[in-house]
C-alpha cells in the first residue's frame, strides 16, 4: 500500500466518516477519545469537529506526500519512510488537537 492510498484512507475514515457520523455520546470506542475530550457534552462535541478536520487535512498531506515521493524516488515508497512519515503526520495530528483544546477549555472541562 502506497502513501496515496494510505492518505486517502485515512482522510476518508479518520474524518470524512467522523464529520458525518459523530459519535453523539461520550465512549470510549469511537471518537476522540482523551481526558479533556471526555470531560463533557462540550469539550467532547469540540474534539470530533476538530478532529474530523484534521483527520481529513492529514490524510490529504499523506496522499500529497506520497504522491511527490512516489514520482521522485519510488522506491523510497518500500522503506521504513512513508511509515515514519506516517507515524508523524498521526503524532501532529494528536498534538494540534490537544492544543486546540487547551485553548479553548479549562482542565476541568469548562470554556475559557
Amino acid at each position: 500500500m502506497t502513501l496515496i492510498e494510505i492518505g486517502l484512507i485515512f482522510a476518508l475514515l479518520g474524518g470524512v466518516v467522523f464529520k458525518l457520523f459523530p459519535p453523539k455520546n461520550i465512549n470510549s470506542i469511537y471518537g476522540w477519545r482523551s481526558r479533556l475530550a471526555m470531560q463533557n457534552k462540550d469539550t467532547w462535541a469540540e474534539a470530533q469537529r476538530y478532529g474530523s478536520n484534521t483527520f481529513i487535512v492529514g490524510g490529504v498531506v499523506l496522499a500529497l506526500i506520497g504522491g511527490i515521493i512516489q514520482v521522485i524516488w519510488p522506491k523510497l515508497n518500500k522503506s521504513i519512510i512513508p511509515m515514519l512519515l506516517i507515524l508523524a503526520v498521526v503524532a501532529a495530528i494528536i498534538f494540534a488537537g490537544e492544543v486546540h483544546l487547551r485553548k479553548i477549555f479549562n482542565k476541568d472541562g469548562s470554556r475559557k
